[in-house]
């Protein structure tokens, strides 16, 4: 409250300097007409003299009697009325955007201020702290279930296969790829458990992924996996391994899908 006080108090001060400036400036064009009237008899002003009677066609020709400076020459007086002129103008410019803001300024102070003054009036109220929902846990890989609850993991390109094979796989789990195309690694956690059920959901999730609709797919436990040395990430050296031939089955594929809650058949 005491700092928008001071605010406010330096506001008025700003306000009361640019309204001054305005009344000022707003004399620019009675100094504008005495340079026009200079500039009209100039022809009749010599140096030295402190004065000059001229007709004044604002007063219908009336007489008006001129300051002169005595030490200036007639063309330097005549510049220095014109730039007294101007200076005025763009003081009553400027002092009339400043007004305008400062006044707006002291209004939206004036404001805090009365909004503070009735907060002040109320009784606090101890703050309700909302707990934050935790962030959606994001999956390193692609994941399903099959009927049984076996899980089974997918990889997700060259870098997040060679990750899942190696890093994240047991010994046990089993491995599927397709045998004669590039495409995804599939890793079911069931090792020597796994029923037939299970190992054709895998058959078909390392079809649909790879995007091949038929082929040989090679199936190993991990632990008869290999890094190939200077191949490219992704890459692996099968060992003990067995070869089973399958088709894309699309109303197994719509099932596996539909286990998986809010997934879609989408790659």
């Amino acid at each position: 409250m005491k700092i928008l006080k001071a605010r406010l108090k330096r506001a008025m001060k700003r306000l009361a300097k640019h309204q001054s400036e305005m009344d000022a400036g707003r004399h620019w064009e009675e100094e504008a007409h005495v340079a026009e009237l200079l500039q009209s008899n100039l022809y009749r002003i010599k140096k030295g003299m402190k004065e000059i009677e001229v007709e004044d066609w604002n007063l219908h020709g009336q007489k008006k009697v001129l300051k002169l400076n005595p030490l200036k020459e007639p063309a330097e007086q005549l510049q220095r009325q014109w730039k007294l002129s101007r200076k005025l103008r763009n003081k009553l410019f400027y002092a009339t955007q400043f007004t305008k803001s400062t006044a707006q300024e002291i209004e939206e102070l004036q404001v805090q201020i009365r909004q503070e003054a009735a907060l002040a009036e109320k009784p606090i109220l101890p703050k309700v702290i909302v707990p934050k929902e935790p962030p959606p846990i994001k999956r390193r890989f692609r994941e399903f279930k099959t009927e049984r609850g076996i899980t089974i993991f997918i990889g997700k390109g060259a870098a997040n296969n060679e990750e899942l094979t190696f890093s994240f796989a047991n010994g046990l789990d089993l491995w599927l790829h397709v045998a004669n195309h590039p495409g995804c690694h599939v890793v079911m956690r069931a090792g020597k458990e796994v029923d037939d059920e299970s190992l054709q959901d895998a058959l078909q999730l390392a079809l649909f992924f790879s995007k091949v609709q038929e082929d040989e797919i090679t199936v190993a436990e991990c632990k008869n996996l290999k890094k190939i040395k200077g191949a490219k990430k992704g890459q692996v050296s099968v060992g003990k391994h067995r070869t089973i031939f399958a088709r894309q089955n699309p109303d197994r594929l719509e099932r596996i899908f539909q286990r998986a809650s809010g997934s879609s058949l989408k790659r």
